[in-house]
């Protein structure tokens, strides 16, 4: 695979993170919005799990525009658990069966798949993906 593809891979992962849909009692809404809303929340328990995810992403957004970092796919696979981590603190909550529809099946699906080729079939070059 070329690196050109993987960056669209990556880029696509990252896409499909941020429309998972999370289903809600009244509503479901996506869970960039879920994220971006927590800011403003600093006292509940969301809050924590939206640490984890903002770091996962600024660490994929500082090497994807940084060129040269020594252990680029380390940094990837622990940006990859941190973005996990507020969904399995959601699946966590309540039962399984609640997440049993396609609007949270397809883009989590297409998050895992897409991230992990990319990081099995990503090597390591010193050539960035956007120049500075």
């Amino acid at each position: 695979m070329n690196l050109e593809f993987l960056k669209y891979l990556k880029h696509l992962a990252i896409i499909s993170y941020l429309c998972i849909i999370i289903g809600g009692y009244m509503s479901a809404f996506p869970l960039g919005l879920w994220l971006f809303f927590s800011i403003f929340n600093p006292t509940s328990k969301e809050f924590i799990c939206f640490i984890p995810a903002f770091l996962g992403l600024l660490l994929n957004l500082i090497i994807t525009l940084k060129a040269a970092i020594k252990y680029k796919k380390s940094i990837e696979f622990v940006s990859f658990i941190l973005l996990l981590s507020p969904l399995i603190y959601r699946m966590s909550q309540v039962p399984l069966e609640v997440f049993n529809y396609w609007e949270f099946n397809v883009p989590f699906g297409l998050f895992i798949l897409c991230f992990l080729l990319y990081l099995m079939f990503y090597k390591p070059s010193s050539t960035p993906y956007i120049k500075i």
